[in-house]
């Protein structure tokens, strides 16, 4: 199994590293194999290891950083994500894992201070929108929300402002009939409908979500795969099996190495009872030498189809 070629290549590693304790590759790879198995707190040591040995290095940092909030380890990922997260360039992912520190250290004046400058730089951002909404609501709300509005208007244009306002305000949790109302009325722009997809995914509304999807892919144009992938999800989720496969050439167009998505195809096609179909993807030649890490992934998505265990065990 793929679990067992990542536990030997750990085993090798930690072997090596016995003779070069301090070689960072053989670190990083016992790091990387041990991640790989989902035993993420057993890599740990390895990560400080390397942090110890490399201290300017910002993806070791960040690793780690993420490492100790997964583990629960807030205190210990402060320092690491505070000097990720000063510089002004900071990528959006540190300013948002940032944030999510502070809050697990319960200081909630540092973590809005990272959601505010991340909103600032992208007012459409959503999650940052909603995770401000405890904040914004307990707190004089109006006394932020307004300047935020001001600078949105300013920044994107009045049209552009206004949905950039909408979304926002369904972000605070604030009832919001003009969403919907919008983007039934007139043919809503690609923009419109992107703002209405970070809102209603901030909110968790999938039924919206899934309208929203369905009108972004009967629009002209190509939509970024990420939004195809995440439709055929929803569209699985609900039953529409059919609606899901009928997605899955483009997605696979972005990503033809990605054995999680195969697995999902494979998946859908065991629940539409199309076994032809399943056998001539696993014998393909570009799938052959990839075949096992896709029934792996298969097997996680569905672990009770008999076919899966029929093939693992073969």
């Amino acid at each position: 199994m793929a679990t067992g070629r990542f536990a030997r290549s750990a085993e090798l590693f930690q072997r090596l590293l016995s003779q070069r304790p301090d070689d960072p590759d053989l670190l990083l790879g016992v790091a990387a194999a041990l991640i790989s198995q989902d035993l993420s707190g057993q890599s740990l040591p390895y990560w400080e290891r390397l942090v110890a040995l490399d201290g300017g290095n910002p993806d070791f940092n960040e690793q780690l950083a993420r490492l100790y909030h997964q583990l629960g380890l807030p205190a210990k990922a402060r320092p690491l994500v505070h000097r990720l997260a000063e510089p002004i360039t900071a990528p959006d992912r540190l300013l948002a894992l940032a944030a999510e520190v502070y809050e697990a250290l319960g200081r909630n004046r540092q973590a809005v201070g990272y959601w505010r400058r991340l909103l600032a730089r992208d007012p459409g951002h959503a999650k940052a929108a909603a995770r401000l909404q405890t904040y914004l609501l307990a707190r004089k709300p109006w006394s932020i929300f307004w300047p935020l509005c001001k600078m949105i208007r300013a920044t994107l244009g009045c049209c552009a402002g206004r949905f950039r306002f909408i979304t926002i305000w369904a972000a605070l949790s604030k009832p919001c009939p003009t969403l919907s109302a919008t983007l039934k009325s007139d043919p809503p722009t690609r923009q419109a409908l992107i703002l209405a997809l970070d809102t209603y995914q901030a909110l968790d509304r999938q039924a919206e979500v899934l309208l929203v999807l369905e009108q972004m892919l009967a629009m002209d144009g190509e939509l970024a795969p990420d939004k195809i992938l995440r439709a055929a999800i929803l569209f699985e989720q609900q039953g529409q099996y059919l609606r899901a496969l009928e997605l899955y050439p483009q997605i696979l167009a972005h990503f033809p190495a990605d054995a999680e998505i195969m697995a999902r195809k494979l998946s859908l096609l065991t629940r539409l009872q199309r076994p032809a179909e399943i056998g001539e993807i696993l014998s393909h030649p570009e799938q052959r030498e990839r075949a096992w890490e896709i029934l792996v992934a298969w097997h996680k998505l569905d672990p009770d189809d008999r076919q899966v265990m029929t093939a693992l065990e073969s």
